[in-house]
């Protein structure tokens, strides 16, 4: 994969990230809270499987491309 379609793919799968994020904080209004606790629980792994699972394998290789660097910085790829 090269890096310009690696930045294209990976814009797309940030904003499925942050609905992911938008729908969790939706979730919240759920009354019945087993159903709330079942939902969010369901949106986060969902979220934290996309971050992980296909995030991860485009920054694994454009480490530059990381979204949420450590203290604001983006690392340097060699």
């Amino acid at each position: 994969m090269n890096k310009d379609f690696a930045e294209k793919l990976l814009g797309e799968l940030l904003q499925c990230h942050e609905a992911l994020g938008r729908v969790e904080v939706s979730a919240r209004s759920i009354e019945d809270k087993d159903l709330q606790r079942a939902m969010r629980k369901a949106i986060m792994f969902s979220a934290s499987y996309l971050y992980t699972e296909a995030m991860g394998r485009i920054i694994s290789r454009y480490p530059e491309l990381e979204p949420f660097p450590l203290n604001g910085v983006q690392p340097k790829s060699e």
